[in-house]
């Protein structure tokens, strides 16, 4: 490859997509970084990310029991 010049590209590699505020106050960490939990829903934690599709951003938000480890919303 190096030969013919031919070199692999990676789509908006350099974009970023997120600019955090900086005068945002920090979130506390609720949990205390402690994931275990003796009873199902006594403990719930959340997540949410995007994917490019070619109809255009598909967005995904999941809610997971710590308990359980079983997808609740």
């Amino acid at each position: 490859m190096a030969k013919l010049e031919i070199r692999g590209i990676c789509p908006n590699a350099s974009k970023k997509t997120t600019v955090p505020d900086p005068d945002a106050p920090e979130h506390p960490d609720l949990i205390g970084r402690d994931f275990s939990c003796p009873v199902p829903t006594a403990k719930l934690v959340g997540d949410t990310t995007y994917r490019r599709t070619t109809a255009g951003f598909i967005y995904l938000a999941v809610v997971d029991d710590l308990c359980t480890r079983m997808v609740v919303g």
